[in-house]
């Protein structure tokens, strides 16, 4: 595997790995008030967003 493709794989598998973690997260969320009423959901949704954030800055790569 050439070094760039290495590079575009590695990538992926941070995105499929922040993924799952971001099902794990907020697998109890049913709705948007779930993050909301407590101060564990307002963690949650504070480190989704974070991890989102890195999803979004690990395709900008180049």
């Amino acid at each position: 595997m050439s070094s760039n493709n290495s590079k575009i794989h590695s990538i992926f598998t941070q995105i499929k790995v922040a993924i799952l973690q971001l099902r794990e997260w907020n697998a109890n969320i049913g709705s948007p008030d779930d993050y909301y009423e407590s101060p564990e959901g307002m963690k949650t949704l504070a480190a989704s967003c974070m991890l989102i954030e890195a999803i979004g800055e690990g395709v900008k790569k180049d």
